[in-house]
């Protein structure tokens, strides 16, 4: 089976470009570099798939008290991805992501400007979830989401959300590079700004006999939350859609 694997990034760039070499367990997949800022997508709502949309839109007013898709309060969208497609076969231990990125001022113990890099999206799903423009993908999170919130007002009755996100990862190990920075290893959000140079480890986990990056944050267990603005995107932003039916 294949897997499509997204990697959207936001950056701020100082001097010279970060390079990014991008590993699943000890298998090289590509190396990149970032040689300019990179921010959010503001033309979503022109190059969105609308097909499922408007049952998807609904959902998200209920649960995530969004009016709409172009709400502000929308987290990242990366102007900057890339989607690979990888065997399953390689998707072993950890999803590395290997950023290079010692661009800054510091001087005699002190620094005011340096590259700041933010992994918005790192997300695995099966490939062919990404046939008919992404549908499979947009009806498998809507299915998820409704057995959830269902489960929650019968048996919970509280304002309650799985932590665990699906199949959008949500948080990473961070492996410092620097061996004198003050902290080593730190589980990082995908919302953070990084500097410097690290490696952002991803486990790769697999249920049901279907592989998925597992979070770094807790232990996942039960439901998965799969209804907000990043899983919009990587399945419904058109360029990327045309991407998952390249070659198939």
């Amino acid at each position: 089976m294949k897997y499509i694997l997204i990697i959207g990034i936001e950056y701020k760039k100082y001097k010279n470009p970060a390079k990014i070499d991008l590993y699943a367990g000890s298998r090289f997949i590509d190396t990149f570099e970032l040689a300019n800022d990179y921010q959010k997508i503001n033309d979503i709502l022109a190059r969105k798939e609308n097909e499922c949309f408007e049952k998807f839109d609904r959902i998200l007013v209920r649960l995530l008290e969004f009016s709409n898709w172009a709400d502000t309060k929308i987290a990242s969208i990366p102007q900057f991805y890339k989607v690979y497609k990888i065997d399953e076969e390689y998707l072993k231990d950890f999803l590395e992501i290997k950023v290079y990125n010692s661009n800054s001022d510091y001087t005699n113990g002190f620094m005011r400007q340096s590259s700041l890099i933010k992994l918005s999206i790192v997300s695995l799903f099966p490939a062919v979830l990404g046939k008919n423009n992404g549908k499979d993908l947009r009806r498998l999170c809507l299915n998820i989401e409704e057995w959830t919130d269902k489960y929650r007002e019968r048996h919970l009755k509280l304002k309650w959300r799985p932590k665990t996100t699906w199949p959008i990862a949500e948080s990473f190990m961070e492996v410092r590079h620097d061996k004198n920075f003050q902290d080593q290893n730190q589980i990082t959000n995908n919302d953070c700004w990084v500097g410097g140079s690290f490696t952002a480890r991803f486990p790769i986990r697999s249920k049901y006999k279907i592989k998925y990056l597992g979070s770094s944050a807790h232990k996942e267990k039960g439901f998965v939350h799969t209804a907000n603005d990043h899983i919009q995107f990587i399945s419904s932003y058109k360029p990327l859609l045309n991407m998952y039916n390249e070659d198939q």
